[in-house]
């Protein structure tokens, strides 16, 4: 008879999770807290069956790698090149001010100075899946905090190899720190470029080639091929598993392909990824968090704020938004799956003792545990650090275009695609209008067709003061962003009560959002666009044009004023 031992630990795995998770909704909990608990109550802390973890954890990784590889694809050459700056100055700020302040906490808990300077490493690096598991719950993956969020958490990876070569020289245990470190970087930054290069040259060639014989199966057996190819490829150069997924996906984003492969591999993304909490929930020692409760909530709480403040400080520095800083403080505040790797290096090479060790275990699982709340309260937390005026002045405004001149003109939030049509139609009819864009692309392209423009933060009272906000006649909110659209709101309705704003909503529950902060007009272009089409194929069907006017208005009533009989 077969070995059904890895079917039974799926099983188990994947029942545990369903049932969490289910529990978590029914609770109104985040449901990534109900993966854990599942964990927990399937590993070896509680009694009755215990699954094998090894077995959760390997598949947990194929998980991993479908989730970022799915989030490369999401990102762009194009997009990943305009983020270097945030990357790159960004991560290098949070991840030194993270190791310093880490280390000080150490000596601060009587460490010697090697395990000190161990645990600001093992501080500085956030769990890059819990926040891109986050970001997909909540639809943020295009915002303006989750991209910035990922391009710190990709930095971070980055650092991982250095943090490893670096442990054996803590531990006393090599001399050669420094052309270990220079093999080992060479290695890696080898291995990038050979998957960037090679990848975007043969991975669209091979695509086609496997589309054309319009097989299904062939077309989602290369992309798993591809995904775990190119993951393990980096990782056996030293890199993290995840950052090789994740280019993986960035050569595919670059293919015509980008779409179809998105649908294949969500299904087994989700399943695969729910392993990866339910592996955390398994490392959790209750008898040892009994034991040393009060330690570790300290020391969970000391790490949350440590993290969130160095990030949002970061970002904050950097230029932008005070409450695009807070939403990636929060969801950055834990310590990742990494951070536990590295902190099993320093035990088997004797800088960690075991109860330091357990110490650090407990602090990532409760930061991790932590972090689906504090990112639910973010939102909340960004709008009031922009209401308390943590600006810094005009937030980079771009110099003054005359806007005492500005009377009963509209302010445009958004040069994207929709600010772009409004401001076409305000011009094409003489009507004055002024746009506000946190991108400088925006704000020159904007300009360059005679639009007054400034570059800033449209929830900065500063900013809309600067654009004759107390004289204008309406505002329309056209940003992308839902967090940067509420704040935008609730600045202008406070700072102009007779002020008439259009808002753009993403979803259904933003709609109604919007509208209880001040918005007169709310409309999500999404669903316009279906009950156009819904016209259309009435009308191709042979219905009246005034029956299909009807039903048309008929949807957009029910869609938009559903609450207005609460």
């Amino acid at each position: 008879m077969h070995d059904s031992g890895l079917i039974l630990n799926i099983a188990v795995a994947l029942g545990a999770a369903l049932l969490g998770g289910t529990l978590a909704r029914l609770l109104r909990l985040p449901v990534i807290l109900g993966y854990i608990l599942a964990g927990i109550a399937i590993g070896p802390s509680t009694p009755g069956f215990v699954a094998d973890s090894e077995t959760v954890r390997t598949l947990a990784e194929v998980g991993v790698a479908f989730l970022m590889f799915s989030l490369g694809i999401e990102f762009s050459l194009h997009e990943l090149n305009a983020m270097r700056r945030i990357a790159i100055l960004g991560g290098t700020l949070q991840v030194g001010l993270c190791v310093a302040a880490g280390a000080l906490i150490g000596i601060a808990l009587g460490w010697g100075w090697q395990a000190a300077v161990l645990l600001g490493m093992i501080v500085s690096l956030s769990s890059s899946i819990v926040a891109l598991k986050l970001l997909l719950l909540r639809g943020d993956t295009n915002t303006r905090y989750g991209r910035i969020a990922v391009g710190l958490a990709v930095f971070q990876d980055l650092m991982v190899v250095p943090m490893f070569v670096a442990v054996p020289v803590l531990a006393e245990e090599s001399g050669n720190f420094l052309p270990n470190m220079v093999r080992s970087v060479s290695v890696a930054a080898a291995i990038l470029v050979a998957v960037v290069v090679v990848g975007t040259r043969v991975m669209p060639l091979l695509f086609e080639r496997i589309a054309a014989t319009r097989s299904r199966e062939l077309f989602l057996l290369m992309v798993i091929v591809v995904a775990l190819g190119t993951a393990l490829a980096t990782e056996a150069a030293g890199l993290s598993l995840a950052l090789g997924a994740f280019l993986a996906g960035i050569v595919v984003s670059e293919t015509d392909f980008r779409h179809q492969v998105v649908a294949e591999i969500v299904p087994l993304r989700e399943a695969f990824a729910t392993l990866f909490f339910v592996s955390i929930g398994m490392l959790l020692d209750i008898t040892l968090l009994r034991d040393n409760l009060g330690l570790a909530l300290l020391f969970i709480a000391v790490i949350a704020f440590l993290k969130f403040s160095v990030v949002s400080g970061v970002v904050r520095g950097l230029g932008l938004p005070a409450g695009t800083a807070v939403l990636a403080g929060v969801l950055l505040a834990q310590i990742g799956e990494f951070s536990l790797i590295l902190a099993g290096e320093g035990l088997d090479s004797g800088v960690l003792t075991q109860a330091r060790y357990d110490l650090v275990l407990i602090g990532a699982l409760g930061t991790i545990l932590v972090t689906p709340f504090a990112v639910g309260a973010g939102p909340r937390l960004a709008m009031v650090a922009e209401r308390v005026g943590v600006h810094g002045g005009s937030d980079g405004l771009a110099e003054a275009l005359g806007a005492d001149e500005f009377q009963r003109h509209t302010i445009v939030c958004g040069y994207g695609r929709l600010g772009v049509e409004l401001v076409g139609a305000l011009q094409r009819r003489g009507i004055a209008c002024v746009v506000v864009d946190d991108d400088p692309t925006a704000v020159r392209r904007a300009r360059s067709v005679g639009v007054p423009a400034f570059y800033g933060d449209a929830g900065n009272p500063d900013v809309l003061s600067r654009v004759g906000l107390a004289r204008a006649r309406a505002i329309a909110v056209a940003i992308s962003d839902p967090i940067a659209a509420e704040m935008v709101v609730t600045t202008a309705r406070k700072a102009n009560p007779r002020l008439r704003i259009v808002a753009r909503a993403t979803s259904w529950e933003q709609l109604h959002r919007l509208r209880d902060l001040g918005s007169d007009e709310v409309v999500q272009p999404e669903f316009e666009a279906a009950l156009e089409v819904i016209r259309y194929v009435l009308h191709a069907h042979g219905v009246e044009d005034r029956v299909a006017a009807a039903v048309v208005q008929g949807r957009r009533q029910a869609y938009y004023e559903p609450r207005q009989s609460e």
